[in-house]
């Protein structure tokens, strides 16, 4: 069932949402107006986000950026670990079940995407990285923050979509050494497709998804089915994977099993 933009055009406190009348929406993240923070509420409402707007076929090309001159280079620093140190496992659960649908979800809208990156993007930014067209501002750095360099597997979403822009051998160096990629080696890599200045970056994006939403809307579409059918087999099949191995991780980094030992065997 399509949903109406009217729906869930205010529905999630950390996106703002516009769409303009042929067809092309801009999704801003955001904290209160400002630069956006990853918190829990964006770890479990991003799969929901990304479904709504696959379901609403009168999106005919989607751009997402940031807010101000950051991508998304902070989290809440409560909320860090906090999951694994108070959780029931059923509530661990529901934190595996949201995670496995990041990149899962951004996959399946079926419109072109445009990811315009205003700066930093060093907290899962990879949630972001199975656009179409990737545009980074001349300040944009790049960097998996949230797993080996505090002491996590880079499992999920992180270790297929880096691998796959990357290649085998500069991603397990770009996560082992926690490198950083300055737009500029972003640009070398094929991270990015374009460097802009900062002030000229969504405008590009418009510039793209204008040219774009003149094109049949079936063209469109399955062109992004198309090109996109290798890395969503993928992750599919390997993100649910290394994202069990980052909940043992976390575990073990946050204490959340300290004190309480193995119960007994039973008896045969």
């Amino acid at each position: 069932m399509k949903t109406p933009f009217s729906v869930y055009k205010d529905k999630y406190e950390f996106l703002q949402m516009e769409r303009s009348p042929e067809g092309i929406l801009q999704v801003t993240l955001h904290t209160n107006g400002g630069p956006w923070v990853f918190s829990n509420a964006a770890h479990n409402g991003f799969g929901y986000a990304f479904k709504d707007i696959a379901a609403d076929w009168d999106n005919k090309v989607v751009i997402f950026t940031g807010t101000g001159n950051a991508f998304c280079k902070d989290a809440i620093p409560e909320e860090v670990g906090y999951l694994f140190t108070h959780m029931t496992p059923q509530q661990v659960d529901a934190w595996y079940w949201d995670g496995k649908r990041f990149l899962t979800e951004f996959l399946k809208i079926e419109a072109p995407v445009i990811t315009a990156i205003n700066g930093p993007a060093l907290i899962h930014g990879e949630i972001f990285m199975g656009a179409d067209i990737i545009l980074a501002s001349e300040n944009a750095t790049f960097q998996d923050a949230t797993h080996i360099p505090t002491g996590n597997v880079p499992g999920g979403d992180t270790q297929v979509i880096w691998e796959e822009i990357l290649g085998p051998v500069r991603h397990r160096y770009f996560q082992f050494a926690g490198q950083l990629l300055t737009a500029p080696e972003a640009l070398a890599f094929g991270v990015v497709s374009e460097v802009l200045p900062q002030d000229q970056l969504v405008a590009r994006a418009w510039e793209h998804a204008r040219r774009l939403a003149q094109l049949p809307a079936l063209t469109l579409r399955y062109s992004r089915l198309a090109l996109n059918q290798r890395i969503r087999k993928r992750v599919l099949t390997e993100a649910p994977f290394g994202m069990a191995h980052l909940g043992v991780s976390l575990l073990e980094n946050y204490g959340g099993c300290e004190g309480k030992p193995m119960p007994a065997p039973a008896a045969v």
